[in-house]
């Protein structure tokens, strides 16, 4: 218990806005800190423990020098709270298609299990 304290500690301090986490993902040095911040959020609602506001966007176009696979890792573990989310052709253009088809359909397969995922209102 006292190491899932620290880690949502460390998520509360780490204010992770939309902002900050578009900002991080983009870049390959600190694409892991938002990885990290993506996968904590749902750590931390599943464990109750610290209420922090959530980010409501995330913009991942411009991304440079990470894998369309890596890009899925933070897509696969995004709050509920994302309704505006932006992506670049990394992630939609030639054989990472199927990847972003997918990633829709285990949206559509949770929300079908009664799960509470992104609902997004505004894509681009």
């Amino acid at each position: 218990e006292m190491v899932e304290d620290a880690l949502c500690l460390f998520l509360q301090r780490l204010k992770l806005n939309s902002q900050t986490l578009s900002g991080l993902a983009r870049t390959r040095s600190s694409f892991g800190l938002a990885w990290l911040g993506t996968f904590l959020f749902t750590k931390n609602k599943a464990l109750g423990k610290v209420k922090i506001e959530l980010p409501n966007g995330i913009d991942l176009s411009g991304t440079r020098g990470i894998s369309r696979e890596k890009i899925y890792l933070i897509l696969d573990h995004l709050p509920a709270s994302i309704e505006e989310m932006t992506l670049g052709p990394i992630v939609l253009k030639g054989d990472a298609l199927p990847f972003f088809l997918c990633f829709l359909d285990r949206l559509e397969d949770a929300r079908q299990r009664g799960q509470r995922v992104l609902r997004l209102t505004r894509f681009a």
